[in-house]
């Protein structure tokens, strides 16, 4: 399914983040959302201090290059994903953390 800018940009607007045991993080489960307007409703958590001493990236193997596969092939390639980033956590002297992550709406997840 292609999207074009406009509706890639509603799409984002009404999704949601989940980080997963961030370091550093007020709490276990940090779930965040575009903010829509100057006063956001329900608590405000501040985000970990890793947040302004690193780079960050979101990487997941699902649906390659935007082609839908079944849960099952999704599950496996994130798995293969994530083992190749730990390797590389060991390796490298500048990586400094991973945690789980996924973005969701009302009508899909992306882990």
């Amino acid at each position: 399914m292609e999207h074009d800018e406009p509706q890639l940009k509603d799409l984002w607007a009404e999704s949601y983040d989940c980080w997963v045991g961030a370091p550093g993080a007020d709490c276990e489960v940090l779930y965040m959302r575009p903010l829509l307007t100057a006063d956001p409703s329900g608590p405000v958590f501040g985000l970990p201090p890793l947040v302004r001493e690193c780079r960050i990236f979101n990487i997941t193997a699902y649906n390659p290059l935007g082609k839908l596969h079944p849960p099952s092939y999704n599950a496996s390639a994130d798995s293969a994903l994530e083992a190749d980033l730990s390797a590389l956590l060991v390796q490298s002297p500048v990586a400094r953390s991973s945690w789980r992550s996924y973005g969701f709406s009302s009508d899909w997840r992306e882990d």
